[in-house]
């Protein structure tokens, strides 16, 4: 009799589990997520927020965001589903520490903002490891709820460390999104460039230094911004104790990408790197100093939020063209 009776109750839980998994699963989420919050228990918040017009992704409005990363938590809210429910001794205690300590996580739908389509805590792992205590908004009982898309409990990749969520790409989209390229070196404006789309075309426009009565090169204007859109900083250097110091330095060479989607526009500053003990050194002509390093640069970007670190590998491409690069040979 009493084995009958928790067979009938096991069943029944259960029963209600499988009709409950869809309130946790997000049916198409990577194709309607627009924004996600997550808010710790102590009401530190970051957003994650998809740009109008292109599939960027944005940290807190300004933060280029690491499209794998947005891509996991997507792929895990499409595959939620509950694990095992919790005993009737441990739902009040875990359903108190949920909605006390645990973290909120929302998303929202299709840019409408202001009603999410989930709004879910989480904290804490069962004794096996195998997902995480969570607990709808406005539910009455918390599950372990997993996500095949993730090993061990989820709960890691919902944090709120800026740095791990933010990408090293300048740019947010594909070439096809910039809509005017200019290059320009204050001390040497014989290498300055800008090329420009104009319905549908690219167009290099002209300046003192360009070469007259020659075709221009229609692919290198493609390569030009193809090689732009892909370009990464090695790392963030925010809390350099020189930073100002460099900043008021002689800028090397801007950089300035302007996108059709206001939010992917970039400006880059680019300043010499002092000779330090990680430089390589090179042979310098007797009775000089070598005073900058030659694998690596300064520079600003974000509107001069952050202060990075590029490599010239990376750049190279960019620092050895001029106008006349874009010319056909004759």
């Amino acid at each position: 009799m009493a084995l009958a009776t928790y067979f009938f109750v096991f069943n029944e839980e259960f029963e209600a589990v499988e009709q409950y998994d869809s309130k946790f699963k997000l049916e198409n989420a990577s194709e309607n997520t627009t924004k996600i919050e997550i808010i710790e228990s102590n009401g530190l918040k970051i957003t994650l927020e998809k740009a109008k017009n292109s599939d960027a992704w944005f940290c807190n409005k300004y933060y280029l965001t690491r499209k794998d990363a947005i891509d996991k938590v997507l792929e895990i809210a499409e595959q939620w589903r509950i694990e095992k429910p919790i005993t009737k001794a441990g739902t009040e205690n875990i359903k108190e520490r949920l909605l006390q300590n645990g973290k909120q996580i929302k998303y929202y739908f299709n840019n409408q903002h202001e009603t999410p389509e989930k709004h879910f805590y989480i904290n804490g792992t069962p004794p096996d490891r195998k997902g995480a205590y969570m607990i709808l908004e406005g539910a009455e009982n918390p599950y372990v709820v997993m996500s095949p898309a993730v090993l061990g409990s989820p709960e890691i990749m919902f944090h709120t460390n800026i740095e791990k969520w933010r990408t090293h790409k300048i740019f947010g989209g594909d070439a096809s999104y910039i809509n005017k390229l200019s290059v320009n070196y204050p001390a040497n404006k014989e290498k300055n460039f800008s090329i420009e789309r104009k319905d549908n075309e690219l167009v290099l426009l002209e300046n003192d230094f360009c070469p007259k009565d020659k075709t221009i090169d229609k692919t290198a204007l493609k390569t030009m911004l193809d090689k732009v859109a892909k370009l990464n900083i090695e790392s963030f250097d925010n809390t350099y104790s020189k930073k100002e110091e460099i900043i008021k330095s002689p800028v090397y060479c801007e950089i300035n990408i302007f996108s059709y989607e206001e939010k992917l526009s970039q400006e880059i500053k680019i300043y010499r790197m002092p000779v330090n003990d990680k430089s390589k050194m090179i042979k310098m002509p007797e009775g000089e100093k070598q005073l900058y390093d030659v694998d690596r640069f300064y520079a600003t970007m974000n509107k001069g939020k952050d202060f990075v670190i590029i490599q010239q590998f990376a750049f190279e491409y960019l620092f050895s063209k001029t106008c006349a690069s874009f010319f056909k040979e004759e």
